[in-house]
């Protein structure tokens, strides 16, 4: 029988939690508690007090992605540590996730985003159908069908056609659209001279690159 998977992408969720709320948010003994706040506001108006049969909850493991790195060796170079603020509150957001019901997996060496790839295909190819819960783009690739992105913060469900009218190409083409764009938050160049608007151009005139 077809199952709802749900795929948390922990990271961009917890992240996103520490931005957007006050760094006020604090227990009497100092502890910052504004990810853990938003992070638990976010994951209950989720699920609207119905747990999916399957779910996990994905973190990057500390120490990077060694496989990614091993690609291309200025991987994120440009990215700053996580804030000292922040890494404290995870152990908590961890205990909240299994408090739901939801096992947590960190990978050493795997990216997070890599895992939720590799589960949304064995989920799909066992007949199941897949919500993937981030804002990331990188996701988009995955929409089709039988599997959805789910922007919490923004109450936004991506599916194919949702897709497109946002990024302006296909879901099976967001490959294509990332390698001439390139992504400068993970420090990845694309195409010079190349932006989002020629991008699109491009991939309308031709399916692939």
């Amino acid at each position: 029988t077809m199952e709802r998977v749900v795929l948390v992408d922990g990271s961009n969720l917890v992240y996103r939690a520490f931005f957007a709320l006050p760094q006020s948010l604090m227990t009497a003994s100092g502890l910052h508690t504004n990810a853990i706040f938003g992070f638990a506001t976010m994951f209950r108006k989720l699920f609207a007090g119905k747990l999916p049969a399957m779910g996990v909850v994905m973190f990057d493991a500390p120490g990077g992605s060694a496989v990614r790195e091993a690609q291309y060796a200025d991987y994120k170079a440009t990215r700053e540590a996580m804030p000292n603020d922040l890494s404290a509150q995870l152990p908590i957001v961890e205990d909240l996730c299994r408090a739901h019901g939801f096992k947590v997996l960190k990978l050493p060496g795997v990216e997070a985003d890599d895992v939720i790839g590799t589960l949304t295909r064995l989920a799909k190819e066992a007949g199941h159908e897949v919500q993937i819960i981030s804002s990331d783009k990188d996701f988009a690739q995955l929409i089709d069908d039988r599997c959805r992105m789910v922007d919490t913060l923004r109450d936004v469900t991506f599916d194919p056609e949702v897709a497109r009218k946002k990024w302006g190409v296909a879901p099976a083409q967001m490959i294509d659209y990332l390698a001439l764009v390139g992504d400068a938050v993970d420090n990845v160049p694309g195409v010079a001279g190349i932006g989002d608007k020629s991008a699109v151009e491009l991939l309308s005139a031709f399916p692939s690159l």
